[in-house]
C-alpha cells in the first residue's frame, strides 16, 4: 500500500485520445491499451488490479524501473468511458519504491552506487 502518490498530468494525453478518436484508431476503445499508451508502452507493465463498472475504471499498474535507486513505479489510473465509447484519463497518480524499501512513496530515493 503506497504511503503517498504524486499527481501526473493528463490533459495532453486526453488531447491525444481525442485526435486518435477522430482518426478512428481502435486503441482508444480499450482501457488497457489506453493505460499502455499513457505509460509509454513499457514492456514489463503489470496490471495488479482492475475494478470498475464498465463506465468508470480504476487500474493499478506496476512498472519495474532501474534508475537512481528506484526499483519500480506504481500507477493508479482512473479512466472514464465517453458516450463515443472511448476511454479518457480522469486522474493519474504515481508512487515509487526505492531499492531496499518495502513501501511505495513519493520521497526521493538515494542512489546506490
Amino acid at each position: 500500500m503506497p504511503l503517498s502518490y504524486a499527481e501526473q498530468p493528463t490533459r495532453g494525453f486526453n488531447r491525444l485520445i481525442s485526435e486518435s478518436e477522430a482518426k478512428q484508431e481502435n486503441w482508444v476503445k480499450d482501457s488497457e491499451q489506453v493505460a499502455l499508451h499513457y505509460l509509454g508502452n513499457p514492456d514489463e507493465l503489470e496490471i495488479l488490479q482492475q475494478q470498475g463498472d464498465g463506465k468508470q475504471l480504476e487500474l493499478t499498474v506496476r512498472q519495474p524501473l532501474d534508475r537512481a535507486g528506484v526499483e519500480s513505479a506504481l500507477y493508479l489510473l482512473q479512466l472514464k468511458k465517453t458516450a463515443q465509447g472511448t476511454w479518457q484519463l480522469q486522474n493519474a497518480r504515481m508512487a515509487w519504491r526505492c531499492k531496499n524499501s518495502s513501501n511505495f512513496d513519493t520521497r526521493r530515493c538515494q542512489a546506490n552506487y
